[in-house]
Parts: C-alpha cells; sequence; structure tokens
C-alpha cells in the first residue's frame, strides 16, 4: 500500500497541548526512513560566535530535502544544530544525496562538518523503538510536525555510532538547492529582557508529565506560553542589502544563475521590508503579519523545546519549576538565555502556510541548553530514559 500521502492525512490539532494527548500520534509507516543531520561539535561552533552559523546549517538541512522531494509533505524539525525529518524510503537516496552536498558546502564555506545519516523505520521497529508523528496546526495553512517515540533518539545514536553504515553508498553531487531559505532578519530584540531557549525532557514514560510541567510553566509566565512568543514585526527590522549579500554568497558554491537571482531578490526584499514600501502591497503586509502565527517557538519531539521571550523574573520562575522536578527526579532540563532570539527562515511564496520560520535564542540558545541537558544527564549516572549508565 502507497504511504506517500501518510503525512498530509494525519489529522492536526490547534492547541500545543495537544502533545500530551497519545491519540494524535499515529505510528509512521515502515517504509519511512528517518533522515538526520547534526553540526559536529556544535558547542565549539558556538563558542566560536558561529552560533548563526549552526542555526543556518540545521534549516538549510530541511531546505534541501525538500528541495528533492518537491510537493511532497513530510514532518520535519528544526533542532538548532542540526534536523530530524522522515521521508518515504523511495525518496532516501535522492534526500541523501543532496544532504551530502550540503556537507560539502558547510565544509568549503561554513568551515563546519555537518554529520548526515538515514536510519529505516522498519529496522528500528524490529529492534524495538518506536516513531510516532503528529500535526500541530500553527495556522490554517500551515503545520508544525510533532515527533515522538524512542526511533528518533536511537536514530541519532546509530547515525553517531557508525556514520557510514548509515549512507549506504550515497555520496555528494552537484550543489545543494537552497533556494527559500532565508536568513534576513536582524536578531529580535527581547520585549521583557531576555530570550530563554528551554529543553525539557521526562525520565518517565508519561506524556501526563509534560502536560503538567506545561500547565506550570504557563501559570508562570505573566502572558502565559502561546504569548511568549519572541516574534513580532512590529519590533522587528530587516538587514541591510550588504548583510544580506554577505550571508546569501555562503549558500553557494561558485557562480551559478540561481546566485544572480537571488542577489537580484535581495534588493528587492530590503526596499519591502527595510524601507517600508511592504506597506502598499497586501500579500507583503500579511507575510509580515504572519510571521508570528508561521514560527516554531514551541515543538516537541519526545523532548520538550520552547524558546520564550521572558523577563529576568519569569527565567527565575521557570528555573524553580524545573528544577522541582529535576530533584524528584522527574526530568533532566537545559536552559541558554540570551538578549534576542534568532529568525531563520524557509519561505517558498508569502502566501499564508508557504513559510516557516525557526526560533532559537541568539548565542546559541538551544545548543547551550543541550550541553547542560547532557552534563544533567551524566551527573545523574542515567541515560535519558532513566536507566542507569
Amino acid at each position: 500500500m502507497a504511504t506517500e500521502g501518510f503525512y498530509a492525512e494525519l489529522p492536526g490539532f490547534r492547541e500545543f497541548r495537544g502533545v500530551t494527548d497519545p491519540d494524535n500520534y499515529r505510528r509512521a509507516p515502515d517504509d519511512w526512513v528517518v533522515l538526520i543531520t547534526d553540526v559536529v561539535d556544535s558547542t565549539g561552533a558556538v563558542e566560536r560566535g558561529q552560533y548563526k552559523d549552526v542555526n543556518v546549517l540545521s534549516a538549510a538541512s530541511i531546505v534541501a530535502i525538500q528541495r528533492v522531494v518537491g510537493e511532497l509533505d513530510f514532518p520535519f524539525v528544526f533542532g538548532g544544530d542540526g534536523a530530524s525529518a522522515l521521508v518515504p524510503a523511495s525518496w532516501r537516496d535522492q534526500a541523501l544525496t543532496a544532504l551530502l552536498a550540503l556537507a560539502d558546502l558547510a565544509k568549503e564555506n561554513f568551515e563546519l562538518e555537518l554529520r548526515v545519516g538515514a536510519v529505516n523505520i522498519d529496522e528500528l521497529r524490529a529492534d524495538g523503538y518506536e516513531v510516532l508523528v503528529a500535526r500541530n496546526a500553527l495556522a490554517s495553512r500551515q503545520h508544525l510536525a510533532i515527533l515522538d517515540g524512542d526511533g528518533l533518539e536511537e536514530a541519532d545514536r546509530r547515525i553517531r555510532a557508525t556514520p557510514g553504515r548509515y549512507l549506504h553508498g550515497c555520496r555528494a553531487e552537484g550543489e545543494a538547492d537552497l533556494s527559500g531559505l532565508s536568513c534576513r532578519w536582524q536578531a529580535v530584540p527581547s520585549q521583557r529582557g531576555s530570550v530563554a531557549s528551554l529543553i525539557i525532557q521526562s525520565r518517565v514514560p508519561d506524556r501526563g508529565l509534560y502536560a503538567e510541567i506545561l500547565k506550570r510553566l504557563d501559570e508562570t509566565l505573566e502572558r502565559g506560553i502561546e504569548e511568549s512568543n519572541p516574534v513580532g514585526a512590529s519590533w522587528m527590522q530587516y538587514r541591510t542589502v550588504r548583510e544580506c549579500i554577505a550571508d546569501e554568497r555562503r549558500y553557494h558554491r561558485g557562480w551559478s544563475l540561481a546566485w544572480i537571482i537571488r542577489f537580484l531578490e535581495i534588493f528587492l526584499a530590503v526596499a519591502i521590508f527595510r524601507h517600508g514600501l511592504g506597506r502598499f502591497f497586501a500579500k507583503t503586509r500579511k507575510y509580515a503579519n504572519d510571521l508570528r502565527t508561521h514560527s516554531d517557538f514551541r515543538k516537541f519531539t519526545g523532548t520538550l523545546h520552547m524558546t520564550l521571550d521572558c523577563s529576568i523574573e519569569e527565567i527565575a520562575g521557570i528555573k524553580s519549576v524545573c528544577e522541582e522536578y529535576s530533584r524528584a527526579g522527574q526530568i533532566h532540563y537545559g536552559l541558554g538565555v540570551a538578549s534576542s532570539a534568532l529568525m531563520t527562515c524557509v519561505v517558498g511564496t508569502l502566501d499564508e502556510g508557504e513559510h516557516i520560520h525557526f526560533i532559537d535564542a541568539e548565542d546559541g540558545g538551544y545548543t547551550r541548553a543541550a550541553t547542560q541537558l547532557k552534563r544533567r544527564i551524566a551527573a545523574s549516572g542515567t541515560d535519558s530514559s532513566g536507566k542507569d549508565l
């Protein structure tokens, strides 16, 4: 039976707390694969000031897959220092080829190593691991993929342990097509004082714990989780032509027609979004207003990720809640704090549902939070599921 329509046909749920409802999830098809990329030594890259590069390569991984699979609707998750996606096995080799081309670009233009691999879901399932998928509706035509189950973490572990095995002979060919990747907004300043990237990982197999924690955090934040989204067109600023071109140049390995077209497009985009011409056009006004509702400032992959605009007092409250559950042996967590958020965009068109915006705290928020999380896991003497190391 054909399963290419699996993700497109999943029913969506509107409220984010739906991530804790098992009825919203479906098992990923056996004949799909888990694709994973991650920036090797992302912590070191962040310490060297390359936090924006790390975010860009994470988003570029998603774009590279999108350009290959075309109209196929597939689940993907931006992780800050990498990305995860599920695609039918029939697209596996083409997607890996594109990702390996991106890895070459990362090494050449960013001086970073991008690890790439794919693990078959039927292999994971045969070994007792599960991959579950749900759809969270961000807006009427845009969804955020929600992934759960221990299969994603196991796929990542296998790719890290024996990367060559999970490339199955694929190699880079040509140049990765990154049309649609857009990183043209300046860092988004906090409206409350700070931007926090938070990762919470349950140590017990109970989604009800996440529901409880989400409720506590919603009560801790003065405006609640949904209104703590860092994105807002009224306080955001588009970058200059020079800044946009400097970034865009690194998305290409040499001169090409695609690069020339993007070069010309930058001048128009800066005129519209930086110099105010967009206010004369309904489509560009709608796009700017949709930035907030099309952002992934909170997500779930079996682990809770959120980037929130907070006051110093609210951050103290978040830490207090997390410490309470941590001391009780129920969670591990990590927290990265900065003064601004970074927004990395994937833009097919300016129409509703045709763009999505990946959010992280500036200065490598998720990477720093993940480093803290790993240290807490190591200090506890257990792995992420609570088993003894």
